[in-house]
């Protein structure tokens, strides 16, 4: 019920429909994917009947979302950080998302987790099956420096990891371990630099063997 008393549906789902690809775990186009089929016949009736202001896409394993194109797990979690007033402070340089880390199972393209990446400075964690399809972005990692699951195991993994950070801190006896930012914050600073250094060390080793091999070629041809 909104505010001037009429009801408004905003979204709803069809379940469960299980994809191919979450049934068999075996990709097909999207002319041969079940849920995709589907998900045309329902375009195809909501343009039929003048709802075209509202799109259909897969989600999750085994769901078809039914959403206003205003409305998505984005434009939702940006009302939940604005709400909880964690969506940081711009004068202080902080951009939107930064207290926050987000997962989900659908970060692909197309996926209806995807578009939570595009917010600046939140942190998406692709728990997917298939982590190949996982886009390349800078604020979307996998869970595979925690664990070796995906899933809901693979988010308890970095929960367990982010509360250890956080009682780590705790333990160092400061009364403010976090002067004038969050846990999280912190949290996702760290693991940056961490995640530098060793992308710092894979490009030294990498360095390293290729001046190695241009040296023994050099070499044998007695240059």
């Amino acid at each position: 019920m909104a505010a001037d008393g009429n009801q408004y549906i905003l979204a709803c789902n069809v379940l469960p429909v299980l994809s191919y690809r979450h049934a068999r775990m075996c990709v097909l186009t999207h002319d041969q994917d079940p849920r995709r089929q589907l998900i045309r016949c329902i375009e195809h009736r909501m343009r039929r009947a003048g709802l075209t202001r509202y799109m259909v896409t897969p989600g999750g394993r085994s769901t078809i979302d039914i959403c206003h194109h205003l409305v998505s797990k984005r434009s939702a979690l940006l009302w939940l950080m604005r709400h909880l007033g964690l969506e940081g402070v711009d004068q202080l340089g902080e951009p939107m998302g930064v207290n926050t880390v987000y997962f989900g199972d659908e970060v692909v393209m197309h996926g209806n987790d995807l578009p939570v990446a595009e917010i600046p400075g939140i942190q998406v964690f692709a728990v997917n099956d298939m982590v190949s399809k996982v886009p390349f972005r800078t604020n979307i990692e996998l869970p595979t420096a925690f664990s070796n699951f995906t899933g809901p195991e693979g988010t308890q993994a970095v929960l367990e990891h982010i509360a250890d950070y956080a009682e780590g801190c705790f333990e160092t006896g400061e009364a403010e371990p976090w002067p004038g930012e969050s846990a999280i914050l912190c949290w996702k600073k760290s693991r940056l630099q961490s995640r530098l250094q060793q992308r710092c060390q894979m490009l030294s080793s990498s360095s390293k063997e290729v001046g190695g091999n241009t040296r023994k070629i050099l070499a044998d041809r007695g240059v």
